[in-house]
């Protein structure tokens, strides 16, 4: 593992789930270029698929295919090396999701369904090994996705500035969280991640609403990332590639902050010992000063980074 007290970070593993409670909100996205990005840095990653849709666990070519996956973790309890694929993405590894909802009908009357995954991902296979842990969840609401929100120490919500979207937040997205309050282990941190912004009337009040708006939940206030992430081509495009983002888009096309930049400016709000540290790569000495990927870094940085 990379020493991160050098970075100015605890040490340890940091768990981050995604979670919402409807598809189609760029969680699997959101895990995969994260992934990328954290294992860009040197940062020992691994991404866990609790999605039976498998989206995740197909992202990217493997360069090993483990015989086990995410069942096995989960029934058995504990996770072990045969879980574990690797990605061709050098640091990046992935538990595949090879289940179906059926073969997990058992862990919905599980005496122990709220926290069996989360102490499975704390074994030593895991917590000895990575840096972070990204989990991408399902859709449905169920003991499956209550179990990947509280394995997090950080869960993000992403949420796409439309109507419906907003709709399908607070009133089920909260509801998730206020119903877990209760649990035997702590829910962590929630953030809400703005992305897939438009450039529209709407999107724009909504954006506003969201940022302006105090979110208050059984857990008490969510806080909205500050970076914003805009709809864009390259997402799709890397997808297509089979490319994390800030491999695909790292350079400013009509001046416009590209996709990395973003990326960066995300990760450095989560986990903020990366901050002032780029993906291998990258030519952020042409990203200007005002680039979300140097929004947050302290005036020493600044003129340290600036050519």
């Amino acid at each position: 593992m990379v020493d991160k007290t050098n970075l100015g970070a605890a040490s340890g593993t940091n768990y981050i789930a995604l979670v919402g409670t409807k598809g189609g909100i760029a969680k699997t996205s959101t895990v995969v270029n994260l992934g990328g990005l954290y294992a860009g840095l040197g940062l020992r990653v691994l991404m866990v698929d609790a999605d039976p849709q498998g989206s995740c666990s197909s992202y990217y070519n493997l360069a090993h295919a483990a015989p086990e996956g995410f069942l096995e973790l989960l029934t058995s309890g504990t996770a072990r090396a045969s879980q574990i694929s690797q990605t061709v993405i050098p640091r990046l590894d992935v538990i595949r999701a090879n289940f179906k909802p059926d073969d997990l009908a058992w862990f919905q009357t599980h005496m122990q369904r709220d926290v069996r995954l989360k102490y499975a991902l704390r074994t030593s296979a895991i917590a000895d090994n990575y840096d972070v842990v990204l989990i991408d969840s399902q859709g449905a609401v169920g003991a499956l996705q209550d179990g990947a929100t509280l394995a997090a120490d950080d869960i993000i919500t992403p949420i796409m500035p439309h109507i419906i979207n907003m709709r399908v937040f607070f009133d089920d997205t909260l509801a998730l969280f206020n119903r877990l309050r209760d649990s035997r282990d702590p829910v962590g941190r929630v953030h809400v991640l703005i992305n897939g912004a438009e450039n529209t009337k709407i999107s724009r009040q909504i954006v506003d609403d969201l940022r302006n708006t105090p979110i208050q939940s059984a857990l008490g206030r969510i806080g909205v990332l500050s970076t914003i992430i805009p709809d864009m081509a390259s997402v799709n495009e890397a997808q297509n590639a089979r490319l994390p983002l800030h491999a695909h888009d790292n350079y400013r096309k009509n001046k416009r902050p590209c996709g990395a930049e973003y990326l960066h400016a995300v990760a450095g709000e989560l986990t903020p010992f990366i901050r002032g540290r780029f993906a291998e790569g990258m030519p952020h000495e042409d990203w200007p000063a005002d680039s979300p990927a140097r929004i947050y870094l302290p005036e020493s940085q600044l003129a340290q980074l600036d050519p």
